[in-house]
């Protein structure tokens, strides 16, 4: 009997486990979602853009964003940054859009490729993972890469031209921001990359460099010290800083600071009885004048000043008109005879020029030296009218086969006088005697043109 209930308990036994076999639940795979090829917009800016990706065969039921994972996946890398969605709405039936947004902690220097795939939990615990990706680009942050000028005068209203880099302005919802001192009174936005602002600085705007930013949304586009409030606009320097009376096409560079000169624009003025017949611009603080100065122009300085429409740069006391004074010049000089045979005698002329814009007046003429001699001499005083010359002459004649040097000075009313001559020369082998002539030889050597030789 006992055998037999031992028996009947292990056939229930073997159908209770067969009947639990057959009740367990079991593990499902993933419901497989097919993502479109991109996503929507197809380019990210990091921390800014807001990013849709579309899929179907989503399961059914609600799906909270909080169960939605996004892995973006650098192009050519294996692990991916995994974020939560921001949000997931049914298009129709099984399609659904997935929403997010690129983290700041993804950071690129040029436009990146990358791959996104989802995946996730519906409320029930239904699990459902991407079997493709959508690929996405991601941009650098926004920045401003220039802005033209870069530079503005307290109490100026200037437009400023903007150029974005990976920006998104857009007309009405963009702001500039120049800082303290410094009001955008607007922002035209030409295209997601350019605008022009019109600012107007304050009176007591403190100079100095400012960091700018243009705000798009949640975009700031910031350039470090792109901006300069600039001290009032001066001149610097102004050379040369003199010139005579008379004097004509003087070319005086004029060097600014802060200014903005302008080629066509900018006008030079250096005071009564002088003239800048033309302004050329090489930058907007470096200009040259062609400076002409009247005969009868007052001796003194002159406080020069460089106008460019509304902008007038000066500088006191930067000019000096000074009463022409004699300037002198001789040629040639030094002045060298060469080789000379001893025995004859070689000339040489030499010619004093008045190269000022006054007479020059020659008060003597003298020389010093062995075997040099002066001629031609005209009477002195002599008087030389600006632009005018005379001249003289000088002759060597060697007395022996050595070297000889000699000094010409000349005196006159030049700032620096009196103007000296280098002369040199050396007496060379006599020339070849003519046909019929006794030659003598000697054992002594012949230093003079005249020497006695015995003869026996």
């Amino acid at each position: 009997m006992l055998r037999f209930r031992l028996q009947i308990n292990r056939k229930w036994l073997g159908l209770a486990l067969l009947l639990s076999g057959a009740l367990a639940p079991r593990a499902q795979s993933p419901v497989t979602v097919t993502l479109l090829s991109g996503t929507s917009p197809a380019v990210a800016e990091p921390g800014v853009t807001r990013i849709s990706v579309t899929g179907s065969n989503f399961p059914a039921g609600t799906i909270a964003a909080a169960n939605v994972n996004v892995a973006l996946t650098k192009t050519g890398a294996t692990t991916p940054t995994n974020i939560t969605a921001t949000a997931i709405a049914t298009v129709a039936g099984t399609t659904r859009r997935v929403t997010f947004t690129v983290p700041s902690s993804i950071s690129v220097t040029s436009p990146t490729s990358y791959t996104v795939a989802v995946s996730g939990t519906t409320s029930t615990g239904i699990n459902f993972v991407s079997s493709n990706s959508s690929a996405l680009t991601v941009n650098p942050a926004a920045s401003i890469s220039s802005l033209t000028p870069a530079t503005a005068l307290p109490g100026q209203t200037v437009s400023v031209a903007m150029t974005g880099a990976f920006t998104n302005f857009l007309q009405g919802s963009t702001l500039a921001n120049f800082g303290a001192g410094i009001t955008a009174n607007s922002v035209t936005v030409t295209d997601a990359t350019h605008a022009s602002v019109n600012i107007t600085l304050a009176g007591n705007a403190a100079t100095g460099p400012r960091n700018v930013t243009m705000t798009t949304g949640i975009e700031v586009a910031t350039i470090a010290n792109g901006f300069s409030v600039v001290g009032p606009p001066v001149l610097v320097s102004v050379n040369p800083g003199a010139g005579q009376q008379g004097q004509q096409n003087l070319s005086v560079a004029i060097t600014g600071q802060f200014t903005h000169f302008a080629q066509g624009t900018s006008t030079a003025s250096f005071g009564a009885g002088l003239t800048a017949a033309s302004v050329t611009v090489a930058s907007a603080t470096s200009a040259t004048a062609l400076l002409n100065i009247n005969p009868a122009a007052t001796p003194g300085t002159r406080t020069v000043t460089v106008t460019t429409g509304t902008e007038s740069a000066t500088l006191i006391n930067a000019f000096t008109v000074n009463a022409p004074v004699p300037v002198i010049s001789v040629a040639p000089n030094p002045l060298s005879f060469g080789a000379v045979p001893i025995t004859t005698t070689s000339t040489k002329t030499v010619t004093i020029s008045s190269t000022g814009l006054t007479p020059l007046t020659v008060t003597s003429i003298t020389l010093t030296g062995a075997y040099f001699t002066l001629g031609g001499l005209p009477a002195l005083p002599l008087v030389i009218n600006a632009s005018s010359s005379a001249t003289f002459t000088v002759a060597f004649a060697p007395q022996g086969t050595i070297p000889s040097t000699a000094t010409v000075s000349v005196a006159s009313n030049a700032a620096s006088t009196p103007t000296t001559i280098n002369v040199s020369g050396t007496g060379g082998p006599a020339p070849q005697p003519p046909a019929g002539a006794i030659t003598v030889v000697t054992d002594q050597p012949v230093y003079r043109r005249a020497q006695p030789v015995r003869i026996s």
